[in-house]
């Protein structure tokens, strides 16, 4: 059984983590680092549903650094 957290939207079964890659649900606004931000947007692929990365270059919510 998983436990639901980050956001309330990730489900984490054992060390796998799930995230809402098929709707726009995160912005950068959600994330406290730029790590965390980047574990969504690789996890979802490149299609940026949530527009994670403004500038097309790979790399997620650089302002948050």
């Amino acid at each position: 059984k998983g436990t639901r957290d980050f956001f309330n939207e990730t489900v984490n079964q054992g060390q796998e983590k799930q995230f809402i890659c098929n709707e726009d649900f995160y912005n950068c606004d959600n994330f406290e680092t730029q790590s965390e931000a980047q574990e969504v947007f690789d996890a979802c692929g490149l299609e940026d549903i949530h527009r994670l990365d403004s500038d097309g270059d790979g790399v997620a919510c650089e302002g948050l650094g």
